[in-house]
């Protein structure tokens, strides 16, 4: 009888959904042996938006990463996902960059990779698979789903079809935005399932954005879908995934048997409690779906983080009650731009142009560089047929040109790299610096921090103790699981910081020298109990470690055949007292826009320039000498920065000349970076706004003296 398999997500899709990809490599490792005896169909282990993580933020190898979690999990398949073309950053990269980062990953140990196109443009990612195939590496072939009038059955079995041609192991069907219902998911995964006819898998996974991911899930198990991703049950729900204890609840309520461990699951759930509460990390929450809601939110299906960022820069404009507007708008600008799936970069890019169409009060006004590329084929073929006239007006005055995005794929670039940067101690650092610019690699050389390769948890028992000892405000506890009857702990003076001093342990042997299990002690939501595995002599002695060095000062155990009592006469004094009976045996276990340039109108004395308060009056007159001075103003709104990168010198300083094409600042919105080029010529004579301030559109960024050419000229000589 078949079996459902599942792949944990929680090291991938799980932190990037609800840490900002904040999950260190320590916190893995502690958990990894037991995610490695779950018994997972194959684990997905990092992404491009992990790689750059750890370089940037957490200053941590994300190779090393890799080597240490394929060492802690031997026995289960690692899985890479991967992002098209550009696998880091946003560029696309040539085939040489692309061979070399396969090669690269199926060293340290990685043995599937998912590819995805947020166009499912197969035809950008054919070059991934053919090098996978060659390198012996599983391949899986990602189709994203979103709703939309040309997102029909046709159109994913014709993908589906198409994977089968290029040799996948399985095809992924991916809800990203949460827009799948269970009715549509029914009829989806028949007909790509009939499609595939037996020679590759078929996967599914889908984020609870709106809260029917779960009952996606149960209609994929009904439908025969072979794989599901999932997470752990603190790392699931909201704009993460589904749980896999749930899951497998489900699985068991339906009749369909599954691979996975149940206990090894809830071990899992046990210790993403503790390394949430911790590390203070939230905890995923469950969506309830609103049909009405819903129905809003599948015309624009802008993700949650993006929604994050519309809400902060309206807000700071004190336009948060034209949110609505902008939601409505945005969905026209994705049915004009032929739906494209609402992924990164896409919905930055339809994001960012609602909140333009809006706030400036025309459509199409003001447009962001990538959306001309977009527009012109430089990212691939999008889904449907793009609105003649919104292409006219994104295109107005600008090239109109198709561009065919794999007209440089053949482009060496690798052996390019070594010459210029060279020579590199690895190909892994060679990839770094071609994902990475050199201010980066830099800082992230200079912060660099070494990774803790041992398991971070403690024995159960212990665990719990060391975290009681360090609550001051706890004066008595008692526990009741299983066979551990009670346990009580007193406590007095437990000094100023309430805390005390602990040596961390790694892996305790048992009596017969098999390895203890590991798992944590966590304070978690009620509803949830906490695991509590057999009691070895060792968790004994790391027990009266802890309480000999903290300030507890009586502590009573009695579980099965055992009974331990610990009491201290004084605050810093040792045990006086301890008894140990045993009764039985003990178990062991850059883009380019140019701005309007006008001319200065008021006669006084000074040059001044600052923000609007209130966005609904209008700009302030900035004020000049006379007519020699011309402003160049914000041609969107977003934040202002003078210099390329937070190392670099500006662009312009004061009493700089520049020419009309001169690029005198950049203003980023929601990640895309727009230069912004004088259109005048002349001398600095004021910056009028400081580095990184959010600036509104139209509003005076310089100020220029007048100056040609042939008089400049003439003063120099």
């Amino acid at each position: 009888m078949r079996k459902l398999g599942f792949e944990d997500e929680s090291f991938r899709t799980a932190p990037q959904s609800l840490w900002a990809t904040r999950m260190r490599t320590e916190t893995m490792l502690g958990i990894a042996p037991q995610v490695d005896d779950a018994g997972f169909e194959k684990v997905c282990v990092t992404s491009a938006a992990a790689f750059e993580t750890a370089v940037m933020y957490l200053y941590e190898d994300p190779w090393e990463r890799l080597r240490l979690l394929r060492r802690a999990m031997p026995k289960t398949p690692l899985n890479f996902f991967i992002r098209s073309r550009n696998l880091m950053g946003w560029r696309m990269l040539p085939n040489d960059v692309i061979e070399l980062f396969l090669r690269c990953i199926q060293r340290v140990g990685i043995e599937w990779v998912e590819v995805f196109d947020g166009l499912n443009d197969l035809s950008i990612i054919e070059w991934h698979f053919r090098v996978a195939k060659k390198l012996g590496l599983q391949r899986t072939g990602h189709i994203s789903y979103t709703d939309s009038p040309v997102h029909t059955d046709e159109y994913f079995t014709a993908k589906a079809r198409e994977l089968i041609r290029l040799g996948v192991d399985v095809v992924n069907l991916s809800d990203p935005c949460g827009a799948m219902v269970p009715e549509r998911a029914r009829s989806l995964f028949i007909a790509v399932r009939q499609a595939l006819k037996g020679k590759a898998k078929l996967g599914f996974f889908a984020h609870d954005c709106t809260g029917v991911a779960d009952d996606c899930y149960v209609e994929a198990m009904r439908q025969g879908v072979d794989i599901l991703k999932t997470v752990s049950l603190p790392l699931a729900h909201g704009y993460s995934l589904p749980a896999t204890t749930e899951m497998v609840d489900h699985a068991r309520r339906i009749g369909v048997r599954v691979k996975v461990d149940e206990q090894r699951s809830k071990e899992i759930d046990d210790y993403f409690f503790w390394a949430a509460h911790t590390e203070k990390k939230p905890i995923g929450k469950k969506v309830q779906f609103n049909p009405v809601e819903y129905k809003k939110y599948v015309v624009h299906q802008i993700p949650g983080g993006m929604m994050s960022n519309l809400e902060n820069q309206l807000s700071e404009l004190k336009l948060l009650h034209k949110l609505p507007e902008v939601l409505e708008e945005a969905g026209r600008v994705r049915q004009e731009l032929g739906y494209p799936v609402m992924v990164t970069p896409y919905s930055q890019l339809v994001g960012v142009q609602a909140v333009f169409n809006v706030v400036e009060g025309e459509r199409y006004r003001t447009v962001p560089q990538e959306l001309r590329l977009y527009v012109r084929g430089a990212y691939g073929k999008p889904p449907g047929p793009l609105d003649p006239d919104a292409v006219d007006r994104i295109l107005a005055g600008e090239d109109k040109k198709p561009i065919d995005p794999s007209e440089n794929f053949s482009e060496p670039l690798v052996s390019r790299v070594r010459s210029e940067q060279g020579p590199f101690e690895s190909d892994e650092d060679l990839l770094l610096a071609i994902f990475n610019t050199r201010e980066t690699m830099d800082k992230f050389h200079q912060n660099k921090k070494t990774i803790e390769s041992h398991p971070v948890v403690e024995t159960p028992l212990a665990f719990l103790v060391r975290e009681l000892a360090t609550r001051h405000e706890i004066r008595t506890v008692h526990i009741q699981k299983g066979s551990l009857k009670s346990a009580q702990i007193s406590k007095t003076d437990p000094g100023p910081d309430g805390r005390c001093a602990l040596e961390k342990s790694s892996k305790y042997p048992g009596e017969n020298g098999a390895k203890q299990k590991k798992d944590d002690r966590q304070v978690k939501p009620p509803a949830r109990k906490c695991f509590m595995g057999p009691i070895s002599r060792e968790d004994v002695l790391q027990i009266l470690k802890i309480l000999n060095e903290s300030r507890i000062d009586e502590f009573h155990l009695e579980t099965g055949g055992l009974k331990l009592i610990v009491k201290k006469e004084g605050d810093s004094r040792p045990a006086h007292e301890i008894r140990f009976v045993r009764e039985e045996p003990m178990a062991s276990p850059a883009v380019e826009k140019y701005p309007a340039v006008e001319k200065a109108k008021s006669p006084e004395t000074s040059i001044t320039g600052s923000p609007r308060e209130d966005p609904q009056r209008p700009a302030p007159i900035f004020q000049v000498q006379d007519e020699n001075f011309l402003a160049i103003r914000a041609p969107m709104l977003g934040v202002f920065y003078r210099a390329p990168k937070p190392d670099a010198h500006p662009f312009v300083e004061v009493g700089q000349f520049v020419h009309n094409d001169d690029v005198v600042c950049i203003i980023e919105v929601m990640k895309l970076f727009n230069t912004v080029r004088a259109g005048v010529q002349g001398r600095i004579a004021k910056i009028c706004v400081e580095n990184a301030q959010l600036v509104e559109y139209n509003q005076i960024l310089f100020f220029v003296e007048k100056e040609d050419e042939k008089a400049r000229e003439g003063c120099s000589s």
